[in-house]
């Protein structure tokens, strides 16, 4: 139910996706300022895996945590099934280990729900352009996780694998 408008410019369509309807409406609102085309909202994952085969938007901006299939499982189903789009993680909390799950089930972008819409149009830009963006609160908190020693005898780099440690690194460095 949503229309493309004549502008003449191609403007970059996105499909929500998020269990909460206030969250949802505050995206909705956010997208609606700006220059992009919201083509669609959905409540779960998987309705999102559907929405996403049958739209193929340019970018899915999605909750990491949706009722029927959390975020990770929606990124895996959709990158099997060639969807094209960008997938931009939304997340409550700003963990760096769930960034890290999240770009390595192949999004390319992580927010917090609360971000401002300059926030959320930097990130949309920086992933249609091939970029993998980062909410800055979150590669704050990996700064700060990086000043913290694990326990004696304990390490936790030993446990991440290659692209984990890429990402983290990415993290920390904004």
């Amino acid at each position: 139910s949503f229309t493309r408008q004549g502008d003449g410019m191609k403007r970059i369509r996105i499909l929500l996706a998020h269990g909460h309807q206030a969250v949802l409406e505050r995206m909705r609102k956010i997208l609606d300022s700006l220059e992009f085309e919201l083509v669609g909202a959905v409540r779960n994952g998987r309705a999102l895996v559907q929405a996403a085969a049958e739209l193929q938007p340019d970018v899915i901006i999605g909750s990491v945590a949706m009722p029927a299939l959390n975020g990770i499982e929606v990124a895996r189903r959709i990158r099997r099934q060639r969807v094209r789009a960008k997938l931009i993680f939304l997340a409550a909390h700003g963990e760096p280990s769930d960034a890290i799950e999240a770009l390595n089930a192949g999004g390319s972008g992580y927010v917090l729900e609360s971000s401002s819409s300059t926030e959320i149009a930097a990130a949309v830009r920086e992933v249609i352009n091939g970029a993998v963006y980062v909410s800055e609160a979150v590669a704050g908190f990996a700064k700060s996780a990086r000043k913290t020693r694990p326990a004696k005898g304990k390490t936790l780099v030993g446990e991440l694998t290659p692209r984990q440690l890429e990402v983290l690194r990415l993290l920390a460095e904004g």
